[in-house]
C-alpha cells in the first residue's frame, strides 16, 4: 500500500507541476511522452524477457485467457452504457462510446470531441483517466478481493504500459504477458469502436 500511495503522490505532484507549466519548451516537444512510454516498455520487456519462467507459466495458463480482452471490452462498454442509462447525463449511446475508450483517454477523448463536441470529449478524458488512476491506487485490494486478473480488467488498455508495473508487482509476473496482450488488443479496438459507437 505504501508504493500505491507513492504513485498517487507522484501523480498529484505532476498535476500541480503541470498546472504551473514550468517547462513550456519541453512540453511542446512532439512525441516526448511517447518516447518516455517507449523506454518504459523497453525496460519492462527486458525484465519480462530475462524471466524465462514467465513464458513457461503463460503456456500453462488456460487458453481462455485469450478471451480476456474481449470480455473486458464487453464489460466496459455495457457498464458505462448502464451508468449512462441510469444517470442520463450524456445518454446511453454516448455512454457506450465513453466505455469503448478502455482507459485510453488521450485517443478516445480526441475522437469523441471531434464527433460530439468538447463536453463528451472531456467526460471521456476524465472517465478513462479515472480508470487508470483507480487501478494504480487499488491494485493491491483488487488482487486480494478478486484475484490476479482483476487489475488487468480494471486497467483496460493501459495494462500494457502505464499500469503494467503495478500489475506486475501485485498480480505477479505470470500475469505480465496477459496484461500486455490485453492492452494491445484493447488499444487496437479503441479507434474502431469509439467512432462506431460515438457517431
Amino acid at each position: 500500500m505504501k508504493s500505491t500511495l507513492i504513485f498517487a503522490g507522484i501523480f498529484l505532484a505532476g498535476l500541480l507541476l503541470g498546472s504551473q507549466n514550468p517547462f513550456p519548451d519541453l512540453m511542446a516537444v512532439e512525441g516526448l511522452k511517447t518516447c518516455i512510454v517507449d523506454v518504459l516498455l523497453l525496460l519492462i520487456g527486458i525484465g519480462v524477457g530475462a524471466d524465462v519462467t514467465t513464458f513457461t507459466r503463460l503456456k500453462k495458463m488456460d487458453r481462455s485467457t485469450l478471451a480476456v480482452p474481449f470480455l473486458i471490452a464487453t464489460g466496459s462498454i455495457l457498464g458505462t452504457g448502464l451508468v449512462a442509462f441510469l444517470f442520463p447525463l450524456v445518454g446511453f449511446h454516448s455512454g457506450l462510446a465513453v466505455g469503448a475508450g478502455f482507459g485510453f483517454y488521450s485517443l478516445s477523448s480526441i475522437i469523441l470531441t471531434d464527433l460530439q463536441g468538447v463536453e463528451l470529449g472531456t467526460i471521456a478524458l476524465l472517465a478513462n483517466l479515472a480508470r487508470e488512476l483507480f487501478t494504480i491506487l487499488s491494485a493491491p485490494l483488487l488482487v486480494k478481493w478478486f484475484g490476479g486478473m482483476a487489475p488487468i480488467a480494471s486497467a483496460g488498455a493501459t495494462s500494457m504500459d502505464v499500469t503494467l508495473p503495478v500489475i506486475q508487482r501485485y498480480s505477479g509476473s505470470e500475469y505480465t504477458l496477459v496484461a500486455i496482450f490485453n492492452g494491445i488488443i484493447l488499444t487496437l479496438l479503441v479507434p474502431i469502436l469509439v467512432p462506431i459507437l460515438g457517431s
